[in-house]
């Protein structure tokens, strides 16, 4: 077949052509050593599309804001330093970006095209302590340190509400799930959260969790938190080297800043 026919042949079975060609990108620095074009890349041509996935390591706004504005803009992962400060240049945020304050994933609304500012970290975090459970179940221990994958994983787009594993007689009510996400430690105790099939993100249509401790008050703590409020954890507390640090991060979530993990 000649080129002519393939792109002819791609557009009746409504199947992207070069022409349209989204180009994707990882903002941030120091990112030359990320594997993410390897896998985005190898992923766009297992399954046929033209799209592309480069790096662009800087930190320099004027030029991020550039390259999101053009038409072939597709979407982008963002790290440091660039969460906060691409968040002027996007339409909205989504509620998780906004709440936890960092963006780690721009993209195209289909509805509108409005560059969207999402946060997945939180999804991350509680995938770890979702599948710490799933090996607990399977285990029959009452503690699991990390978060080993053993269970099935749900995309990221998904409703944090609809993602919950049913409870399991096997894991008791003292199970203790720990993990360590960038440097933060996040650390869960109670049943496992059971699946609703209501669509929305609210923490009120999950099973509570009992408690929830998070060591460390900078950028991937905030995800922790708000990932333990969406989990429906009824008590959740921050712990810091900064005491004063922790004290406003607790402050700001509505949640409990512990002095000394030390028992008393």
């Amino acid at each position: 077949m000649t080129t002519k026919q393939i792109t002819s042949a791609r557009k009746m079975l409504n199947l992207p052509t070069r022409e349209d060609a989204k180009h994707f990108h990882l903002f941030g620095t120091p990112i030359s050593k990320s594997p993410s074009p390897t896998m985005h890349n190898t992923a766009f041509q297992l399954l046929g599309l033209p799209h592309t996935y480069t790096l662009i390591e800087t930190n320099d706004v004027k030029r991020i804001q550039q390259i999101i504005n053009a038409s072939h803009f597709g979407g982008a992962s963002v790290t440091i330093p660039m969460k906060e400060m691409v968040q002027p240049l996007l339409s909205r945020l989504t509620n998780a970006a906004e709440r936890i304050g960092a963006v780690n994933t721009i993209y195209r609304d289909p509805l509108n095209n409005e560059l969207v500012g999402d946060n997945t970290d939180w999804i991350g975090i509680r995938d770890s302590i979702l599948d710490a459970w799933s090996s607990s179940r399977q285990t029959k221990s009452n503690a699991v340190s990390g978060a080993v994958s053993t269970g099935t994983r749900t995309p990221p787009s998904s409703p944090a509400s609809r993602l919950f594993a049913p409870p399991s007689p096997s894991v008791s009510s003292s199970t203790v799930i720990s993990g360590t996400t960038n440097g933060v430690s996040t650390v869960a105790s109670s049943p496992p959260p059971v699946r609703s099939t209501s669509t929305s993100t609210s923490s009120s249509t999950t099973t509570s969790l009992a408690s929830g401790l998070v060591i460390g008050a900078g950028g991937t703590a905030r995800a922790a938190i708000y990932c333990l409020q969406q989990m429906g954890c009824q008590r959740i507390c921050v712990h810091n080297r900064t005491h004063s640090k922790a004290v406003a991060l607790a402050s700001e979530f509505g949640v409990e800043a512990m002095e000394s993990l030390r028992s008393s």
